[in-house]
């Protein structure tokens, strides 16, 4: 059968202030697509992919027309829905009977609320589409009912709504194909925020599933299953391959808890070096799960750089955000991160539930003591699926648009705090780290090509923009449609 997947159409200025969409510009290959791209190929079906970052909506429309396929798979996540639920409608007004399937976090999240709001839409995807997606379209090729695929919620041919059961785990990662690259039309496309990488293209991999912990604004649908690993070599091959066919310069892992297990690491590490691989590579960790050696050996590996998730300077934030961490193991991990020579990013989030404006000045002052080669500052997203969007009441009011379910929008505001001071925050504490007479000076000794003239360049550019512009976080919002009371949009 012939199988078209789509990510909707639309850009930077749907989700950032227009004066810093430019700077703030980035797209990572899309995985989790590619992934159920791989099983459909590896099924016999003839695939297609047309991504919405890099297209517009009539070109994403002029797609389906010429391939005619019979199966569409369509990804959003919260903030695009309204852009996936207009491409699902138009594309099923051209063809009443092509199968439209979501998949992503708003499906997991939302569940059969999808197809309550899209009438259109014919079925969600509720746990890992590489397992469901071959199984829907290998029964719709056979004209048989859907009952029997786990995984999914469904409209029957007489509009009823039928939930499935949920599909177990993929419990062997090494049994699934790589990431079907070859779908994407160029992948020198996707790529980090200038800065934030040393070659190009950089290659997303994910090298385990799942979390152990608990924290209240993450989107994580494996909670309930632990962390499953993929093989050392297993890892390697795809790297491997995605330096040989595909021309990959640089690694981002994108796994929530890469540095979990040691033994693990070191053998990735080690398996890196034994294939000569010369790649730099940069990894997300938790301050709880890594020391000087370990460190130590990713960046004898490649490994260049580290983002910890700090959040707050506040311990009492850290902990109703349950995030399992204290500032003394913060403030560890960056000096070993620091004595090894990696380059570390630490993210902040304002408008923590019971967190006050003097606690948010804390918690940059916190950031300027880290002192990290990059600090972002978002705004706490209240994402469908996550602790604090279903427990919303509890923690402060949310917005009424799903556009705004972003870092950087403020969609969620806590009773402690108006939405104006949080994102005063944000804006001062982009300004106070970055203009940092010591921090500039560091930046501009380490210029040593055009590229990184480049990127500091652009940085000063989107600390202007924050300079002068009192209003650059807010300009994109539609302020008289953010919150009504405790606005919680209805399941």
């Amino acid at each position: 059968m012939k199988c078209l997947l789509i990510i909707p159409a639309w850009n930077e200025n749907d989700l950032f202030p227009d004066r810093l969409a430019t700077s703030v510009r980035h797209l990572w290959q899309p995985l989790g697509i590619l992934y159920v791209g791989a099983q459909l190929i590896k099924a016999g079906h003839e695939v297609r992919f047309i991504d919405g970052a890099l297209h517009n909506h009539q070109q994403i429309i002029d797609v389906f027309r010429t391939f005619a396929p019979g199966f569409v798979g369509v990804y959003s996540n919260t903030p695009i829905w309204n852009i996936a639920r207009r491409t699902i409608s138009e594309i099923k007004a051209l063809d009443p009977d092509v199968f439209i399937s979501l998949g992503g976090p708003t499906a997991i999240g939302w569940r059969d609320r999808c197809l309550r709001e899209c009438p259109q839409l014919d079925c969600v995807h509720t746990g890992e589409g590489e397992v469901s997606a071959p199984a829907v379209v290998a029964q719709r090729e056979a004209c048989k009912p859907l009952d029997s695929v786990p995984g999914i919620i469904f409209r029957d041919p007489a509009g009823r709504i039928t939930i499935n059961p949920d599909n177990s785990p993929i419990a062997n990662l090494d049994s699934i194909c790589f990431p079907a690259r070859e779908l994407l039309e160029d992948v020198s496309k996707y790529r980090p925020i200038v800065g934030s990488f040393r070659k190009q293209p950089v290659f997303t991999i994910f090298t385990s599933r799942g979390c152990t912990h608990r924290c209240i604004f993450c989107f994580q649908p494996d909670k309930k299953r632990g962390v499953r690993f993929r093989s050392p070599n297993n890892v390697v091959d795809e790297m491997e391959e995605s330096v040989v066919n595909f021309g990959a310069r640089e690694f981002k892992v994108l796994d929530d808890l890469f540095t979990v297990n040691h033994k693990r690491v070191y053998e990735i590490c080690a398996e890196i070096k034994r294939r000569r691989l010369n790649f730099p590579w940069f990894v997300s960790g938790r301050v709880d799960t890594v020391n000087r050696r370990l460190l130590a050996a990713m960046r004898e590996a490649g490994c260049y750089g580290i983002l910890f998730g700090v959040e707050s300077g506040v311990q009492k934030n850290l902990d109703t955000l349950k995030k399992g961490q204290t500032l003394a193991q913060i403030r560890q991990a960056v000096r070993d991160a620091k004595a090894v020579g990696m380059k570390i990013n630490t993210p902040f989030i304002f408008g923590i539930p019971g967190e006050t404006y003097e606690e948010g000045l804390e918690t940059l002052k916190f950031a300027i003591e880290l002192n990290a080669d990059i600090a972002n500052f978002h705004t706490l997203a209240p994402f469908p699926g996550t602790e604090l969007y279903d427990h919303v009441d509890r923690y402060g009011l949310i917005s009424d648009r799903v556009e705004d379910y972003t870092f950087e929008s403020a969609g969620f505001v806590p009773f402690t705090m108006t939405r104006d001071e949080v994102l005063r925050l944000k804006q001062t504490a982009f300004k106070k780290f970055y203009s940092r007479p010591s921090y500039m000076i560091k930046q501009l000794l380490r210029v040593r090509s055009p590229y990184e003239l480049l990127a500091l360049w652009k940085g000063g550019q989107s600390l202007l923009s924050i300079y002068l512009d009192p209003n650059v976080f807010t300009k994109h919002i539609k302020l008289k449609e953010r919150f009504s009371g405790s606005a919680v949009p209805q399941r």
